[in-house]
């Protein structure tokens, strides 16, 4: 029951975590998030299943972590993505930013609602997780794909929309984890 107890905190001190990584110029807390996750899956692993109402606990904070928490971590990796970045053929491998960080396409546009639909994918996506119906998730990354394919024109716009999607994806999956190891 400690261990189990000790998933639950951590999970709480994720989500703490990423919501000052939300407001924080700094990549520290958005990356400590992570890693403070990833030590409550090595902490659910070490415990095993369990069929209390814990694992139904770490499941719900799960959900919210996944979808709060992966702005500033999907942030981050799209950063880090665009740093010293050309491709193989030598031309810019990511696309102009906004002030606030957010993708723009080739021509300038921003790629509008894409905070929004972020949030979606990954509260979708970490419910489909722990309901079992993994073509839940499939089915979300196709609407996402379809509905964004017009506005992928340029290769950086393409390379962001790609790397975003797989880093909003991999959160959620570990957000929610932990809680798929206790039930």
């Amino acid at each position: 029951m400690a261990a189990q107890l000790t998933v639950l905190g951590a999970l709480v001190a994720a989500l703490v975590l990423a919501l000052i990584a939300r407001r924080s110029t700094s990549d520290g807390p958005g990356i400590a998030a992570g890693a403070v996750t990833a030590a409550a899956l090595v902490t659910a692993l070490a415990t095993g299943q369990n069929s209390s109402g814990i694992a139904v606990v770490v499941g719900i904070l799960g959900i919210v972590l996944a979808t709060l928490g992966g702005s500033p971590l999907t942030e981050i990796v799209l950063r880090s993505a665009d740093r010293g970045g050309r491709n193989h053929r030598g031309s810019p491998a990511t696309a102009a930013t906004t002030d606030t960080g957010g993708p723009r396409i080739a021509d300038g546009e921003l790629l509008k609602g894409g905070t929004t639909i972020g949030y979606l994918e990954r509260f979708l996506t970490a419910g489909a997780l722990l309901a079992g119906a993994l073509t839940a998730v499939a089915i979300v990354v196709a609407v996402k794909g379809l509905g964004r394919f017009t506005e992928l024109d340029s290769p950086a716009a393409r390379e962001r929309f790609i790397i975003g999607t797989l880093a909003s994806l991999g959160w959620a999956a570990l957000s929610v984890s932990p809680a798929l190891v206790l039930r």
